[in-house]
């Protein structure tokens, strides 16, 4: 769908322009120049997720140790909480629904999950993240008064080929690693010119053990695909069904392309039988640094959205 505005008329609404408002987690005053820049490859859109920037930044507090903070792949508090309510809520009489993270990284998930009164079991590879996803449970049981998440420490890929993980669960909630981080200088343009400019440091890698997806050095993108596939394979058998497989997706650029890897990572879902429902966007929040890189490379194609691909299983 093609939306066009004079100018010079601000912005228009989605109001203004006659489109449903969603609910309140949902951004009832995205400009109709970015509700045009939607990719229509992932239809059907459902309601927009936003991310506050005070929110972010204050959405950790008191619930997750400081130190977990330096995970640079961290999912959004608020965008977990927005899930969960949509897709598990909470209802008198229905027992906890049980939602797994095959990526679980430093728990957010998991502890999100734990304050909505669900259960929850993660798998993490890099033992720095498993330690700081057990820490951030327990610190969250605690406060909750009730038994923190499970942490398996293992490489999800493997689930029945050498990693035991015999549960049935309703929901899986995760987001894998989207693309390079910090372990080499030309990892991707975004990457490389923080190294350049110091701003990007190793110590804000996802890690570099045996079989760990977010490190380009070990696997071609290809072959991460089909590793998140595996992942998905082994865990469709245990989920409930009718259960809900939500995946946050964050495209990235590689030499002045975009990955487009939501869309990939939909491809091997839907092949292996999962029923593909739609996506929610999340607009990208600007930082300084992505805002440096565009201005030194203004022919650098912007990306303006993340997305939450949404599935369910037959």
């Amino acid at each position: 769908m093609s939306w066009h505005r004079p100018k010079p008329r601000k912005s228009v609404t989605l109001v203004e322009a006659g489109l449903p408002v969603p609910d309140r987690k949902t951004v009832p005053d995205v400009p109709v120049d970015l509700i045009e820049s939607y990719d229509d490859d992932l239809a059907p859109i459902l309601p927009v997720i936003r991310v506050l920037a005070k929110a972010h930044k204050t959405g950790r507090k008191d619930w997750y140790a400081p130190g977990s903070n330096a995970h640079p792949q961290k999912m959004y508090v608020e965008v977990v909480q927005s899930l969960l309510e949509r897709y598990a809520p909470v209802e008198p009489g229905r027992p906890p629904l049980v939602i797994v993270d095959p990526f679980c990284g430093i728990g957010t998930t998991l502890v999100e999950a734990m304050r909505k009164g669900h259960e929850a079991i993660g798998i993490e590879l890099e033992p720095s993240w498993v330690a700081y996803a057990r820490e951030n449970t327990e610190l969250s049981a605690r406060r909750l008064g009730v038994q923190p998440a499970k942490v398996v420490y293992g490489d999800s890929t493997k689930i029945g080929k050498g990693l035991d993980f015999p549960y049935v669960f309703d929901l899986i909630l995760t987001s894998p690693p989207f693309g390079p981080t910090a372990h080499s200088a030309g990892d991707s343009d975004l990457q490389r010119h923080l190294f350049k400019t110091k701003s990007l440091t190793q110590g804000q890698s996802l890690g570099s053990s045996p079989g760990q997806l977010g490190d380009c050095k070990q696997f071609t993108y290809p072959v991460f695909i089909q590793k998140v596939s595996d992942t998905f394979e082994a865990l469709k058998g245990s989920l409930g069904h009718e259960g809900y497989t939500l995946v946050h997706c964050r495209r990235y650029i590689r030499k002045k392309a975009v990955v487009e890897i939501d869309k990939d990572i939909r491809t091997v879902l839907v092949a292996l039988g999962f029923g593909y429902l739609g996506c929610h966007p999340i607009p990208v929040r600007p930082t300084f640094f992505r805002e440096m890189y565009y201005k030194k490379t203004p022919e650098a194609p912007r990306i303006k959205w993340e997305y939450v691909l949404v599935f369910q299983n037959p």
